[in-house]
């Protein structure tokens, strides 16, 4: 859920992110994960939307077009979980194994 309450988002298997308005119903759906997604996250202030996924990958989307807007790869391994400090300078994720990734939310991918 996003910071206000009003948007909901949930990853699912088919490396589908889908996105609703808690008013309205269903807004949008996101593809762009391949295989299931997981740790999906809003950033605090900004209309940012942060997945991770079975495909190795983090992926930050505009939650308001659906627009992906960054694609962070080099994790290695399953990403399971993915944070943004409460400031939105950050991002936390969490790979299988246990190891913890920490970015700028507006870095590059890395190899």
């Amino acid at each position: 859920m996003d910071a206000v309450g009003r948007r909901a988002a949930a990853g699912c298997d088919d490396g589908i992110l889908y996105l609703w308005d808690l008013d309205g119903g269903p807004l949008r759906r996101l593809a762009g994960h391949e295989g299931f997604v997981n740790g999906v996250r809003f950033h605090p202030e900004q209309p940012l939307l942060v997945s991770g996924g079975q495909d190795h990958t983090v992926r930050i989307w505009n939650s308001e077009s659906g627009e992906l807007l960054n694609t962070l790869e080099g994790h290695g391994d399953v990403v399971l979980r993915s944070a943004v400090d409460p400031l939105g300078r950050r991002l936390a994720s969490v790979r299988w194994d246990g190891t913890v990734r920490l970015r700028g939310v507006e870095e590059e991918s890395d190899p």
